[in-house]
């Protein structure tokens, strides 16, 4: 995936977190370094909202956490035979 478009969905998610929009993954294994604090609940509160570091490369920041916001993540693995 080009570095344009994890910048794009990464602000798309960023988006859907400050809204409380829910988020499904698919197939999207180039945002989860990005996405990691996210995706392990490593989350900060601050004046009693949530917070959780998004990032790419050494750039990261906090970005408000909706508490309505939900994130699925679907990957599929291929089968072995």
């Amino acid at each position: 995936m080009l570095l344009f478009q994890i910048c794009y969905n990464i602000n798309r998610i960023k988006t859907c977190m400050g809204m409380g929009r829910p988020v499904i993954l698919l197939n999207l294994d180039d945002l989860y370094e990005s996405l990691y604090d996210l995706l392990n609940q490593y989350f900060s509160i601050w004046d009693g909202r949530k917070y959780v570091h998004v990032g790419l490369g050494n750039h990261r920041v906090k970005s408000f956490v909706h508490d309505k916001f939900r994130l699925v993540h679907h990957s599929v693995v291929p089968l072995t035979i």
